[in-house]
């Protein structure tokens, strides 16, 4: 399950600085987008789409655990990171992963 907190996380990792695109709050607005600057459009679908993919750490630490530990010290255990499918970033323009894929077939 993925929190409000990763949400806002993955939201913002949509951002870029003030003026270097348009702002895209809404599916007309990216819609919008992709008929007045193709350009802009690809990039802000490549950013959308790698929103949808995060690095999930699945390894189970005791509740004492020192996260400063590094591999070779006793105690350590190695993460375990899985990618996971998210579809938040993408239903917030009303799209699904499938429909991102077919906006920019080169990702």
């Amino acid at each position: 399950m993925i929190n409000s907190t990763l949400l806002l996380v993955l939201l913002t990792a949509l951002a870029v600085p003030a003026g270097a695109m348009p702002l895209v709050n809404s599916r007309a607005d990216l819609d919008r987008l992709a008929n007045e600057d193709p350009a802009a459009h690809a990039d802000f679908i490549t950013r959308l789409q790698a929103a949808c993919t995060v690095e999930v750490d699945t390894a189970e630490y005791p509740e004492d655990y020192d996260h400063t530990l590094q591999p070779g010290d006793d105690g350590y255990i190695a993460p375990a990171i899985v990618q996971v499918e998210v579809s938040a970033p993408a239903e917030r323009y009303n799209c699904t992963r499938e429909e991102l894929l077919a906006l920019n077939p080169n990702l």
